[in-house]
């Protein structure tokens, strides 16, 4: 039987990443292998101090890195004015001293396997693997949260109308994943913000061991944004679906497209471009299981 493949976790912590990481540490039969801790929803720093609290505070044994800050011109913002000033609410952990993306390197290159990249950022460091050129022929298979396919009441994106947030952060690192010739799928907001969840329906009043009030907390503080935002009563779970899709626990329905380009500059800065001369064959995922998710985020809930 072969070995599976190190699955590497790209992850710029927020509220919904955070709970992602959680899912996937807390069910039988996931694994996380290595965490990545790239900047996105606040900067890299915090995405670091987040990753090693969350470690300490469920007594994880998973090693933590810290990548990179997308090149985001100053003008695009992150994500801070809903995963809160630190990206875990009204949390602020302590800085935290990691291990750089070089040090990861040189441990995979000293791993026979083949590679598995779960991307729940911006894809810069994910991409920034891909270069590698030991490494990047090993990768063999990358999810990535992120991207917009189909108008959904007139728009495409959720940072801008034409852009998701993840792509808009790095449109070039997205791009190169695309064209990096390496199986890619995406679970895009086509199927993300098909439906919202209330923190009633994500934690049930019997539910819930000794973190039930720091998982409440979050969900609670993600709710309050997303009301404030107008986009309605509930949390949309990007990360944790997306994880969840990748684990095997929740099925996907795909479809396939082509991408011919992201730009990077202008009104349309992260829009993913169908078709045209050399575009790439990309699977997206265009719903997802909702029933099979809740009992899997359930499930992770009673683990804890």
């Amino acid at each position: 039987m072969c070995a599976r493949p190190p699955r590497i976790v790209s992850t710029d912590v927020g509220i919904d990443d955070a709970l992602a990481l959680i899912m996937l540490h807390a069910l039988p039969g996931t694994s996380v292998d290595y965490v990545l801790a790239t900047g996105g929803n606040v900067p890299v720093e915090a995405v670091a101090a987040n990753c090693a609290y969350l470690k300490q505070v469920f007594d994880w044994p998973t090693p933590l890195f810290r990548g990179t800050d997308p090149p985001a011109p100053a003008q695009v913002r992150d994500a801070a004015h809903v995963h809160g000033p630190r990206g875990l609410g009204t949390l602020s952990p302590p800085p935290a001293e990691l291990p750089d993306m070089a040090a990861l390197s040189d441990l995979l290159r000293r791993r026979p396997e083949e590679l598995d990249l779960l991307v729940l950022g911006p894809a810069t460091d994910a991409a920034a693997l891909l270069r590698d050129p030991h490494l990047g022929p090993r990768v063999e298979s990358i999810l990535l949260m992120g991207g917009a396919f189909q108008p959904r009441g007139g728009r495409l994106g959720n940072t801008t109308r034409w852009a998701e947030f993840n792509i808009h952060m790095d449109p070039r690192a997205a791009m190169a994943v695309i064209e990096s010739g390496r199986p890619c799928r995406f679970v895009p907001l086509d199927a993300t913000e098909r439906r919202l969840f209330t923190a009633a329906e994500l934690l049930p009043a019997a539910a819930g061991g000794p973190h039930r009030d720091l998982i409440q907390d979050l969900v609670e503080h993600l709710q309050t944004a997303h009301l404030r935002l107008g986009e309605g009563e509930g949390v949309y779970m990007h990360d944790v679906i997306a994880a969840a899709v990748r684990a095997g626990r929740v099925e996907a329905q795909w479809a396939t497209t082509a991408i011919a380009d992201i730009p990077e500059a202008g009104e349309r800065r992260g829009m993913m471009v169908p078709d045209g001369p050399g575009a790439h064959p990309v699977r997206y995922a265009e719903s997802f299981d909702e029933e099979a998710f809740l009992a899997t985020w359930h499930e992770t809930v009673a683990a804890l």
